[in-house]
């Protein structure tokens, strides 16, 4: 069995007019979404990565309505997720 390691060292979200309370809200939840998220990504075709990334961007992201902390938190991880596998045609 091979070791599957995912070293995230420094995650930075920048957001625009998300209250600090929901911003507080969504990141309380990111690393267990993140997680649950990449292993959706990975599983389906058995895919896998090696190598280093330094930097992911995954750009703007806009969320139509009222932000809420579940949704935020759901929509960071789904990208940051395809950014570390990135869906094969």
């Amino acid at each position: 069995m091979t070791k599957r390691n995912i070293y995230i060292d420094q995650l930075q979200i920048r957001l625009q007019g998300v209250s600090p309370r929901v911003a507080r809200s969504a990141a309380s939840g990111l690393g267990q979404e993140l997680l649950n998220e990449i292993a959706r990504s990975a599983q389906p075709a058995g895919r896998s990565r090696t190598g280093q990334t330094d930097k992911i961007d995954i750009g703007a992201v806009t969320l139509s309505g009222a932000a809420e902390p579940a949704a935020l938190r759901q929509v960071i991880a789904q990208h940051v997720a395809a950014s570390i596998f990135p869906k094969r045609k």
